[in-house]
Formats: C-alpha cells, structure tokens, sequence
C-alpha cells in the first residue's frame, strides 16, 4: 500500500499553532498539520487531570482518544472499569476515552500525541 501527499508539510513547535493551559499545571501546544493534529503535553508533577482539569472541561472522566509516546517522566492512567497502567519515557500509548490520570514522581511528564482529524 501506498500513501500519496501533495506537499511536504513541517512545523515547529517553537511557534505552535495553539496553546492550552490548565491550571499552571499542565500545557499542551498544538501543531496543525493538514488533516493531522500533533500536540506536545507537558504535566508538572501534582498535576491530576480529575483534580486539575476536569472542573475547566466539565466531564467526569477524560473523553479524549490519545495516541502517543512519552518522552519524559511517568503518568498513570486509570480507566472508567478499574484497569490502569503507568506509562513511562520511552512507552507508546493508546489510551481510550473515560480515563483520568496523573503523573507519578517528581519529574514533569512529556508526552507527543497524534491525532487524525476529520478533512472538512
């Protein structure tokens, strides 16, 4: 199989097209690529999604799908049926959505995420 673009598309996240921040606890810059979504995630240690995110997004549990690889430090991730698993540096991720985390330690977590977005 084989995959055809048009162009080559590059950003840097030293100019993220967006910038989301939770709490001072958490920031997620945003890179737009085409029908692609990059986000680069760093979580200060404390930093709990169901303490620190969850009262700005309004949801009991996390509904987003992540898809990515951890660059640095540790977070467990508890999903709404009691299972959970710590993902560390180095780890890939699929996490469903209905979830809560937090990082584990005292070193920020990083994490890279992809995501596929709807072409309009």
């Amino acid at each position: 199989m084989t995959t055809e673009t048009s162009q080559i598309r590059a950003k840097s996240f030293d100019l993220p097209d967006q910038v989301r921040e939770v709490a001072g606890m958490a920031r997620m810059e945003v890179l737009s690529l085409g029908e692609t979504k990059i986000t680069r995630a760093t979580m200060q240690p404390g930093f709990r999604w169901t303490e620190h995110a969850r009262p700005v997004v309004g949801t009991e549990l996390c509904q987003g799908h992540h898809v990515g690889y951890v660059l640095s430090g540790r977070a467990l991730v508890l999903l709404a049926d009691g299972t959970e698993r710590e993902v560390a540096a180095g780890d890939a991720f699929d996490v469903p959505p209905g979830h809560d985390m937090w990082v584990v330690g005292d070193e920020p977590y990083r994490s890279v995420e992809v995501e596929r977005v709807d072409a309009k």
